[in-house]
């Protein structure tokens, strides 16, 4: 009886050994190459990441952050994310609209119906002068976290744009720029210092006719 179980044990063994040599010894399956592509071959998380940079363009509503502003606010323009705004004729002009500066209420970004004279009066001059370009900017007051503010601000802007394309603005003469909290408009940690740096400003490019 043990000398049967001896022998049983032995062939298990040896046909264990046999299944085992042949898996080491398989070569992996040929990649089918597929012309204008690379096979990748990985894990999750070991592909490129995708962003500006990698020779793509940005999608529809994408973000840049633009130089020189020391931070990391974002654009958007549903159209294209340069179009006219390319334009080295054009100038801007911060004073034109600056009465027209719209306020928002905390954690919001729907325009009051108070600010509402103030876009169409924007609005009205963008259908009347149609080489001029309008940057909406959107910022926030310094509660709350970079990340968070940078996305309220654009939604602020955004909400401002759609409201000028409503009036009968064409969507590739209005840009939106989200500062979040980094440009307040005036210093301070009081509630009349927050309300005012939770607003909506209007930047004009216009033609340089110094050129």
């Amino acid at each position: 009886m043990k000398d049967s179980q001896t022998l049983a044990k032995i062939i298990v063994a040896v046909v264990l050994a046999a299944v085992v040599a042949g898996c080491t010894s398989q070569k992996p399956a040929k990649l089918t190459t597929i012309p204008g592509m690379k096979p990748a071959v990985g894990g999750p998380g070991t592909l490129p990441p995708i962003g500006p940079g990698d020779g793509g363009t940005l999608p529809p509503g994408g973000t840049v952050n633009p130089p020189g502003t020391g931070g990391t606010p974002t654009t958007s323009n549903p159209t294209n994310p340069e179009g006219p705004f390319s334009n080295p004729a054009l100038k801007e002009n911060r004073t034109m609209f600056f009465n027209e500066m719209l306020q928002f209420e905390y954690d919001s970004a729907s325009i009051r119906p108070a600010d509402m004279a103030k876009v169409q009066a924007v609005a009205k001059h963008l259908i009347q002068q149609k080489e001029h370009l309008m940057v909406v900017e959107g910022h926030c007051d310094e509660r709350g976290t970079d990340e968070y503010n940078r996305s309220l601000g654009e939604r602020r802007a955004l909400a401002v744009r759609e409201q000028l394309l409503k009036l009968g603005v064409e969507s590739a003469r209005v840009r939106t720029i989200s500062y979040g909290k980094e440009i307040p408009l005036v210093d301070g940690k009081t509630e009349d210092a927050f309300k005012k740096n939770r607003r909506g400003e209007f930047v004009l490019l216009e033609p340089n006719k110094q050129l």
